[in-house]
């Protein structure tokens, strides 16, 4: 460390590569009367402080402060970024899973109707009755897309979908049916109904693992 006596300079060496001064202005408050203030120790703690003094860092601290804090900010940004992008297109996974689900149901596909669902699924429908398993759920759809269910149509009118972790959605689908029939050969009216699932992914792909169906009353 070196003082320079009325010149007004103390400089100071910080351990990391930083050169300190500290700075004070005379009474009149000339530039060009200015004086040390402050002794350093070689480790870079201030010892001895005297009046007002305003602390200028040398050669890019300041600089390279900022641009820590921009490099911060940018990170912290991208990465909000990144997870918006992630969940965008696992919501578009999933709503092309639904897609795939009315598809199959209005081809009276059981087979296609059932790969939308997980191995060991459980399907529950409006009357409570239900299947588990994939093959199961195949079997319990055969036999309705042959008879009462073989001229329906079913639509997707809404959906939610709410990420519990980043593989597990709970997802509300509302629906509408025309064209079924009831056991005697009746054309049943509009339906509309909602579907609960609790999908999952599955080897980079989403699949249902739960799911009930629910006809919806008519408005009073």
């Amino acid at each position: 460390m070196s003082c320079h006596g009325r010149s007004g300079t103390a400089q100071a060496a910080d351990p990391r590569g930083s050169e300190w001064r500290l700075w004070a202005a005379g009474a009149a408050g000339s530039s060009s009367d200015l004086r040390p203030l402050a002794v350093w120790q070689s480790g870079g703690s201030l010892v001895h402080l005297r009046g007002l003094a305003e602390i200028k860092p040398m050669r890019g601290v300041f600089t390279a402060l900022c641009l820590i804090l921009a490099l911060s900010v940018s990170a912290k940004g991208m990465a909000m970024e990144a997870e918006v992008a992630s969940a965008a297109t696992e919501e578009a996974s999933i709503r092309h899973v639904l897609d795939a689900f009315m598809d199959a149901w209005n081809k009276h596909d059981a087979e296609a109707f059932s790969m939308v669902f997980v191995e060991d699924a459980d399907f529950t429908n409006v009357r409570g009755m239900g299947a588990h398993g994939r093959t199961e759920i195949a079997k319990f759809h055969a036999p309705m897309f042959a008879t009462n269910f073989k001229d329906s149509h079913q639509k997707l009118v809404d959906a939610r979908i709410r990420f519990i972790k980043p593989d597990v959605a709970a997802v509300d689908a509302w629906w509408e049916m025309t064209g079924a029939k009831t056991r005697e050969g009746q054309e049943i009216p509009l339906r509309k109904g909602l579907l609960n699932f609790v999908m999952t992914k599955v080897d980079g792909h989403w699949l249902i693992a739960v799911m009930h169906n629910m006809d919806l009353p008519p408005p009073p």
